[in-house]
């Protein structure tokens, strides 16, 4: 299912250089290579499971080699080679020069600085570039950033990931499906402060998965767990450090521990920026749909929407519902709720709030 090199992605922010994937038994297994504004070219793998799950890899290519070292560890690279040949050929092979410059010597006041300027990356090519400047400055080897989504049931829907390690190390992870046993990432849905791998019994606890990072210089680790308030997502920045820990590389990583909790923060804060601003585009809801959906998501009920909306309720179930509805591509009034909550779009105000009907 190739698509030609115009099509747009993610509401012109980038160009889809081409799109193609295999059925696998159960599964489907997507590619798109894309080309941004900034010059960096990402490529994009998601793999769709028949119980709704979904995981996505962003992976930001600074040459060929990258290209190659993600194909080769793919698990299911004998069943996508053609498409990998495919994404190699158009693969254009440039580096962006602002990507190969440092972020800073690791004084402090600067990777702050850094930090802050996450805000202006204008898409995740840029993003994944500018914090593998910022996570070596602090002293990492590698990195990924997680954010899993979750339905009202707190059960992950989709996990993405943002790339700044060993390809063959997330593979294995995603293939072996080690997010739904990964100590690390219990900890991270009910915990928002920074953790090490030894702080958790981490060997103990998940021996096959520490000894699968030491294969790819994995060897201390730390996650830095950040919430968001009034979503129901949940991101976790991974670093580690090619030492173990008694050697010092724990150590290393967590006498940083507050820069990374800030990175982590600007993480989660750009990605629902993102998702918010492209849901706002796809769905093209109005400010006072908007503030209907804000009403629902707050507790209120038609007659609230109503007495907003200075009409009546009869008319909030017979048009204005309908028409949230169609925009957002539902059946009912309570999916466009729950969509509101999942993409962010709500921002509930001091004051907001009922309580009964």
């Amino acid at each position: 299912m190739k698509t030609p090199a115009s099509q747009s992605a993610d509401q012109g922010r980038g160009v889809v250089l081409l799109e193609d994937g295999a059925t696998i038994l159960h599964e489907r297994v997507f590619l798109r290579l894309i080309q941004y504004p900034s010059g960096i070219s990402v490529l994009e793998r998601a793999l769709e499971q028949d119980d709704g799950m979904r995981l996505v890899q962003i992976y930001a290519l600074d040459g060929a080699s990258d290209l190659h070292d993600f194909a080769t560890a793919d698990p299911y690279y004998d069943s996508l080679e053609v498409a990998y040949e495919a994404v190699q050929a158009r693969y254009p092979a440039a580096v962006s020069e602002r990507d190969k410059q440092a972020c800073s010597d690791g004084e402090p006041g600067r990777l702050i600085d850094c930090v802050g300027d996450i805000a202006r990356c204008r898409d995740e090519g840029e993003l994944t570039g500018h914090v593998r400047r910022i996570v070596r400055a602090m002293g990492a080897d590698q990195w990924t950033y997680q954010s899993i989504s979750c339905d009202e049931r707190a059960e992950a829907i989709k996990h993405c990931y943002l790339i700044g390690c060993a390809p063959g190390w997330i593979q294995r992870y995603l293939r072996d499906k080690r997010f739904m046993t990964d100590p690390f990432v219990e900890y991270a849905r009910r915990n928002v402060t920074p953790v090490t791998g030894s702080m958790i019994g981490l060997a103990d606890e998940a021996p096959r998965l520490v000894a699968d990072a030491r294969r790819y210089g994995v060897n201390s680790q730390m996650i830095v767990p950040v919430h968001a308030p009034a979503s129901e997502v949940i991101g976790l920045l991974h670093v580690s450090h090619r030492r173990d820990p008694q050697q010092g590389g724990e150590t290393l990583l967590w006498n940083s521990r507050v820069l990374f909790g800030a990175l982590a923060g600007q993480l989660l804060g750009w990605q629902l920026t993102t998702v918010r601003r492209m849901a706002v585009d796809s769905f093209e809801l109005d400010p006072s749909e908007l503030d209907v959906l804000r009403v629902l998501c707050a507790g209120g009920y038609a007659h609230n929407v109503a007495d907003m909306l200075r009409t009546s309720v009869r008319r909030v179930h017979r048009v204005v519902y309908p028409r949230i509805c169609d925009k957002m591509r539902v059946s009912r009034i309570d999916e466009a709720r729950k969509l509101a909550v999942t993409y962010g779009l709500i921002e509930l105000r001091q004051g907001d709030g009922y309580t009964s009907k």
